[in-house]
């Protein structure tokens, strides 16, 4: 060491000046030096003590560690969406002009075959719905449980298979995508007011859905809790395409298969998340789906058949379906 020392022609009284300068320029901040003395004496090498930067005795703040700051008392959650301006998007387009145009953003909403009179919408929507943008959605309420509801219940009384065909054939065709679009929206943002919401909810995923052959009291428990929280990681998702070969059709059967199992499998998952009040209510739901279905086919299978069975085994091979082509488009 003090041969190199002396080869570098470094003064023995400023061992290593350069260095020390280079990190006080770094650091910006006071260092304290100690010297290690090794053999000889008269050399040392100086080892670094970062200490803390001196307290500005101006700022009388404390440790945002110790003391961390709490967030002001009865403040409203912010759950609308603000539109986005005009000048905002003309922003967007000369930053990001490489971005495909969002076709949507502006067209014309049709979840509703036939709108409710404006007024009228107005004023209900002012009364059950959150936000005054998503008014059509209580338009497309009010045409399934006018025309869906009412068809269901008159093959009860009238069970005819021709009448089963029309009602599932108009239902399907006109509402399933409507449908399924509103109750995903209303798992992910708030569509009704607060006092209605919780009922709006169940209203939706657990009485409508039936009429379009989903399980009731399940469709929360799956999407969001599940799937969005798994991530289509397989053996935890189950609805993970991860393990399946999408261009293979026996792959297909399979994956088509197991959505009929998860109604033994996701009371199963939310047990081993600990998630008992959902999987109480997922059980609950299946028994009394299934058990009406038992029921039904005895008593009046023309009915059952046409609202319940069919629907379920259509709606699962199109919800399968898209959710296949949708995974597959986004590899490519």
């Amino acid at each position: 060491m003090d041969t190199y020392i002396q080869n570098k022609n470094i003064p023995k009284k400023q061992p290593y000046t350069f260095l020390l300068s280079f990190r006080k320029h770094l650091q910006n901040q006071p260092t304290n030096t100690q010297h290690l003395t090794f053999n000889s004496p008269s050399k040392s090498i100086p080892s670094f003590k970062p200490t803390m930067p001196p307290q500005d005795s101006s700022n009388q703040t404390q440790s945002i560690s110790t003391h961390p700051p709490t967030m002001p008392q009865n403040q409203p959650k912010q759950t609308l969406i603000a539109d986005v301006s005009e000048a905002r998007w003309t922003e967007i387009r000369t930053k990001y002009p490489h971005f495909p145009p969002l076709m949507d953003i502006n067209c014309i909403r049709r979840e509703a075959a036939v709108r409710l009179p404006l007024k009228i919408e107005k004023y209900l929507s002012s009364i059950f719905i959150h936000d005054p943008r998503d008014s059509i959605m209580l338009s497309l309420i009010v045409n399934i449980c006018c025309t869906t509801v009412p068809l269901n219940v008159y093959l009860f009384f009238n069970p005819s298979h021709l009448l089963g065909l029309m009602t599932i054939g108009f239902t399907l065709f006109m509402y399933l995508q409507r449908f399924i679009l509103m109750m995903h929206y209303a798992e992910h943002r708030k569509l009704f007011s607060k006092p209605y919401h919780p009922i709006g909810q169940y209203f939706l995923s657990g009485f409508l859905c039936c009429f379009f052959g989903i399980p009731p009291g399940m469709y929360r428990l799956h999407h969001v809790v599940m799937h969005h929280i798994e991530n289509n990681v397989f053996h935890e998702d189950l609805s993970s395409t991860e393990g399946y070969q999408r261009d293979n059709f026996f792959h297909f059967l399979i994956y088509y298969f197991r959505y009929f199992t998860h109604m033994i499998l996701l009371p199963y998952y939310a047990i081993r998340k600990k998630r008992y009040q959902m999987a109480m209510i997922s059980i609950a739901s299946i028994f009394t789906y299934l058990s009406l279905f038992v029921i039904g086919l005895k008593r009046n299978p023309i009915f059952t058949i046409w609202f319940g069975i069919l629907p379920m085994f259509i709606t699962g091979f199109a919800m399968v379906s898209e959710i296949v082509y949708v995974l597959k488009a986004r590899m490519y």
